[in-house]
């Protein structure tokens, strides 16, 4: 059986009544903007009753950059507008088209690409068939399936779209700094982004915007830059200060354009931004996680970790997970006894949204993400290996067959680790030439999550050989159900470091 969201009722015909609404919503905010190029809500008093937007004097000195695709525009914006973007006291929107939903501007950052650059380079295919589809009055919407046709073994699977977005980064760094100068932050996120405003505002008091400073939930990238180097995920959001967009923009002027000719050989976009900060400014990352993070309520991470602490973003949302986000936290802060507004944590996320739900004890063509590394514990010794090292590793749990060798041998080793509230077994075959060689990894995880459907998996790698992976995952069912039982209620002060 397939896992499902729950939710808060909605109406009958959601998306009829959101695009009504939304219209609406359009309306009564269109003369209130100081230009066309950015939607300001600072007078508007249906934002300031919201229970989930901190006053306007928190916010006025924060810009929201909005990234999105033309194939996907119309598709995600209007929820967000409908929910966390209400927020907003400055918004930017900047996409691969221009574009306008009733009064708002959506800016093509592309655009300043050299011409010759933008007419045969191969990542810009779908830029090219963009415009036709525009001009001609087609659906651009259609484009959304079509294959990036500049894909390599690191790219296999994504479509033209991803490739193609690579390329905004810089520039919408650039226009959001030309658009609305001197501002304190500078936030930027994406349209499966769910931004928890009042815990934003507050942890952003922690710091001070006259420093250069580049926030964000890390990721490491080992292979092209070595130890120590991490770039903000995208999707999970990431925030420049004022200082650090000062120099991006002004002392290090064009840096955008200087950098347009190095991006194709580069892998993505959010690495970057790391890359060119850390080259053109000395910057590094200061890290944001866990409060900033990848994951949707359905696949948190759930463990001591991140138990009691704030949540700040969420991705890869869905346009009905963030209605029900979005309801939560108005029934969150309306149901507060205090006259402060409380902050919402991981722990109330689960207490609210999933805790209806059963973790199952195992589930074939299914990734419950327990080889994350942060979150891997390695797999206990066999006997064999002990018989071998006696004197290694005393006290140590042992188990009858290597972990790697199945899954119920990976079951096995996660039942005799304490720690361990689940696990996942990847069965590997590699081809290559006339060789065939097939084996197995075994995942055991310290934290707890669903994960998500992932059927057999077949590519070519960087070696021209082909790769078939196959998942199993199983859960702990007693020792997650204890660990919640003791958990619901034992969170203190809030931690936001």
């Amino acid at each position: 059986m397939l896992l499902t969201f729950p939710r808060a009722p909605l109406p009958a015909g959601l998306a009829a009544v959101s695009a009504v609404f939304l219209l609406i919503y359009l309306y009564l905010h269109s003369s209130l903007g100081s230009g066309p190029h950015l939607l300001s809500i600072k007078a508007s008093t249906q934002a300031s009753q919201l229970s989930q937007c901190p006053p306007s004097s928190a916010i006025s000195d924060i810009v929201l950059s909005i990234k999105t695709g033309a194939t996907e525009a119309f598709d995600k914006l209007p929820t967000q507008l409908l929910t966390i973007l209400q927020c907003a006291d400055t918004l930017l929107l900047f996409s691969d088209l221009e574009q306008n939903i009733h009064s708002l501007h959506i800016h093509d950052v592309l655009s300043r690409y050299d011409p010759e650059f933008l007419e045969h380079h191969a990542d810009f295919e779908l830029y090219r068939k963009q415009k036709e589809y525009q001009a001609e009055g087609r659906d651009i919407q259609t484009l959304s399936t079509m294959k990036d046709s500049n894909s390599d073994w690191r790219t296999a699977g994504h479509n033209a779209a991803w490739a193609l977005d690579k390329y905004k980064f810089l520039h919408m760094i650039e226009r959001a700094w030309e658009l609305q100068p001197d501002k304190e932050w500078y936030v930027f996120a994406e349209t499966d982004t769910y931004i928890v405003w009042h815990n934003l505002v507050k942890w952003l008091e922690r710091f001070d915007p006259s420093e250069p400073l580049y926030l964000g939930r890390g990721e490491p990238m080992k292979k092209e830059e070595g130890d120590g180097f991490f770039f903000a995920h995208g999707g999970s959001g990431f925030v420049l200060s004022r200082a650090a967009m000062y120099d991006f923009c002004v002392t290090k002027k064009g840096l955008a354009s200087r950098w347009d000719a190095r991006i194709p050989d580069l892998w993505f976009g959010d690495y970057v931004v790391a890359k060119a900060l850390k080259e053109e400014l000395d910057l590094n990352l200061t890290s944001a996680a866990p409060m900033f993070s990848g994951h949707k309520p359905i696949n948190l991470p759930i463990g001591a970790g991140i138990w009691c602490r704030p949540v700040i973003t969420q991705h890869h949302l869905r346009s009905e997970e963030v209605q029900t986000l979005w309801m939560l936290e108005d029934d969150f802060y309306t149901n507060s006894s205090s006259n402060t507004p409380p902050y919402l944590r991981f722990s109330h996320l689960f207490r609210d949204v999933l805790s209806g739900v059963k973790f199952p004890e195992l589930r074939s063509e299914w990734d419950n993400m327990s080889q994350d590394n942060t979150y891997t514990i390695k797999a206990p010794r066999t006997k064999v290996q002990a018989k071998e090292k006696p004197d290694e590793r005393v006290g140590e749990p042992t188990v009858e067959k290597d972990p790697n060798s199945s899954p119920d041998a990976c079951n096995a080793a996660c039942e005799v680790v304490g720690t361990c509230f689940q696990w996942a077994h990847l069965n590997f075959t590699t081809v290559e030439e006339k060789k065939q060689h097939s084996g197995g990894i075994c995942y055991l995880s310290s934290v707890f999550r669903f994960g998500n459907h992932r059927p057999e998996e077949s590519w070519v790698d960087e070696k021209n050989a082909t790769n078939i992976h196959m998942w199993v995952s199983g859960w702990k069912t007693a020792a997650i159900e204890d660990w919640l039982a003791n958990a619901l209620d034992s969170c203190g002060k809030v931690d936001w470091t």
